[in-house]
């Protein structure tokens, strides 16, 4: 999957099959829920959720997609007291090859309700 197309390690390109989430760039932020489209980049969600009063524990580069981040770890600088941008993931959204919305993660309201 290509979203930010930003890795150290250059995990972000391949000679295999790439899927382009290009076009899920959206962020919107209610009840303090962010909802993320897959190649959001992290300067736009941050700008968001900051608009909100809200935060987000993630990494310090602002190009960076936010499926490539939360899959890859979400390691940044208030992880040692906030945890992994995926300790906060709440839900997953994902469109198989019949253009099936489906719903595999939700997370229970007793985590949402801790966070």
């Amino acid at each position: 999957m290509s979203s930010g197309g930003h890795c150290f390690a250059g995990r972000s390109v391949s000679r295999g099959f790439v899927i382009d989430v290009s076009p899920m760039a959206a962020v919107s932020v209610s009840g303090g829920v962010a909802t993320v489209g897959a190649n959001t980049r992290l300067g736009r969600v941050s700008a968001s959720l900051e608009e909100h009063g809200l935060a987000l524990s993630a990494g310090t580069c602002p190009l960076v997609g936010m499926a490539g981040l939360t899959l890859g770890g979400g390691l940044g600088i208030l992880g040692r007291k906030h945890g992994l941008t995926p300790d906060h993931l709440i839900g997953v959204q994902i469109v198989l090859a019949d253009r099936q919305a489906r719903h595999p993660f939700r997370a229970s309201q007793h985590t949402i309700d801790r966070l």
